[in-house]
C-alpha cells in the first residue's frame, strides 16, 4: 500500500509513510509471532494476517499524509527542467 501510493499519489507524504510501514509491520509482527500467553493475541491465519497489515499500512499512510503533507513542491521540477533547457516546451 504505501509503495503504490508513494509512485502513483503525489501527496503522499514521508511521515505518512514511515508510519504506515512501520506500525503496519509492528502489528504484523506481533499478529504472526505472538501466542495464546501474550495479552490481546488472537489466533488468525496468515493471509488474514497479512491483509490486516495491508490495509493497516495503506490507511495509515493515507491519514498522515493527508495530516502532516510535505512541503514539497513538484511543479518547481517541471519548470527547473524548462529553464535548463533553454525554456522549449517539449
Amino acid at each position: 500500500g504505501p509503495f503504490a501510493l508513494s509512485l502513483f499519489w503525489e501527496k503522499t507524504s514521508t511521515e505518512g509513510f514511515v508510519l504506515g510501514v512501520v506500525v503496519s509491520q509492528l502489528v504484523a509482527g506481533f499478529l504472526l509471532f505472538g501466542s495464546a500467553s501474550v495479552p490481546l493475541w488472537v489466533d488468525l491465519k496468515l493471509w488474514e494476517i497479512m491483509a490486516i497489515g495491508h490495509v493497516l499500512s495503506t490507511s495509515l499512510t493515507v491519514l498522515g499524509s493527508l495530516v502532516r503533507p510535505d512541503e514539497f513542491d513538484f511543479e518547481t521540477i517541471a519548470h527547473e527542467e524548462l529553464a535548463a533547457d533553454g525554456g522549449e516546451d517539449r
